[in-house]
């Protein structure tokens, strides 16, 4: 695998130099697209198909705020305009509220659900993930979002902050996945 590591880690991004890593991002559109499955925990969107993971976890947030309109206009959306879109400012614009607390409840299950389906349909990123996890190279994933990052975190002093959860979500997904490769 040709990749960048740092500390034993795969740092992954949407704007990473290095492709393997920038592959990993949930801004990677993916040709067959994702498709949401049955055990979504947002019924209104089972069976409908979105061109990234962004787009999907963004659209559950205009979802469960009970705007299905628009969560599937984020089909035919870049996932960066779907996360502008998917923002505190951008639900403002459209005049929709998120009900915070319940967003927080659902939002690790539903990136879980929506990292599997992409594991099913998308080789690249299955070999990548799977690769990492048998060789055990942590997954992180960086955000400048400060030490509390609950998805992703960086290096700073050759120390980790922030919780990365996308990261581990990925490792977890990818080594539960039983399919061979």
């Amino acid at each position: 695998m040709d990749f960048a590591e740092t500390d034993g880690s795969l740092l992954f991004y949407s704007k990473s130099k290095h492709l393997t890593n920038r592959y990993l991002s949930n801004f990677t559109n993916i040709s067959a697209g994702i498709m949401i499955p049955e055990t979504f925990p947002l019924a209104e969107l089972i069976g409908y198909r979105f061109p990234s993971i962004e787009n999907a976890f963004q659209a559950a947030k205009y979802c469960l705020a009970g705007s299905l309109k628009i969560a599937l206009e984020l089909r035919h959306k870049t996932p960066s305009e779907s996360k502008s879109m998917g923002s505190k400012s951008g639900m403002k614009k459209c005049g929709i509220v998120l009900d915070v607390i319940r967003w927080n409840q659902l939002s690790y299950p539903i990136m879980l659900e929506l990292v599997r389906e992409r594991l099913k349909c998308d080789e690249l990123y299955r070999l990548i993930a799977k690769y990492c996890v048998e060789n055990k190279i942590k997954l992180k994933h960086f955000e400048r979002s400060g030490d509390k990052s609950f998805w992703g975190g960086y290096f700073k002093n050759g120390i980790w902050y922030g919780y990365n959860s996308l990261g581990r979500i990925i490792e977890i997904a990818a080594s539960e996945y039983r399919y061979k490769i």
